[in-house]
């Protein structure tokens, strides 16, 4: 049987970010669940590093890009849900995605999961005083990360938004 779950991490020129964020990802994530590092056009090409494997675009083609070029590769490969992230999203909670894949199944009207969203949408088309996330901060190798109170407000389980941001969107897929 197929995995049902693909995290793509795209990662450009940095080397130090993916080692920690898919150290992170491992750790984190059952095995169950496929990790796929897409180097988008580093110079120096990435290594696979903790990746189940990894996808290369010889140039940076944008994030948006990726979500399409990939779904051929990922169709042939079964999956029923696709996650994409950013590779300076560091993913903490211990089988992460086993609550991801709950909230999918247990809500028929969901499609889209994110991480960092907002419930209103202001007149730029970002993300308002409605920003929400339940980021933890903290320091890592790479660096200090915010907390979600730095963004907006912080959230505990679920709940809906008028917005997401890409930086970590899993989506319901159907070919």
């Amino acid at each position: 049987m197929s995995k049902r779950l693909a995290v793509l991490m795209t990662c450009v020129d940095s080397k130090e970010l993916a080692e920690e964020a898919l150290s992170y990802l491992r750790q984190n994530t059952t095995v169950e669940t496929e990790i796929i590092l897409v180097d988008n056009g580093s110079y120096t090409p990435l290594e696979k590093y903790d990746a189940d494997r990894i996808i290369r675009f010889d140039v940076n083609i944008g994030v948006n890009a990726i979500f399409h070029r990939t779904i051929p590769e990922l169709e042939e490969s079964g999956f029923t849900h696709v996650a994409h992230m950013h590779c300076d999203v560091m993913l903490r909670e211990k089988n992460w995605d086993e609550y991801l894949m709950f909230a999918f199944e247990t809500d028929p009207k969901l499609s889209l999961i994110g991480l960092l969203g907002s419930n209103e949408i202001d007149g730029a088309g970002g993300r308002g005083l409605g920003t929400a996330s339940s980021f933890m901060g903290g320091e890592y190798n790479t660096g200090w990360a915010t907390k979600a109170e730095i963004h907006g407000r912080r959230v505990k389980g679920k709940e809906a938004a008028a917005v997401v941001d890409h930086l970590f969107m899993a989506f319901l897929v159907k070919y």
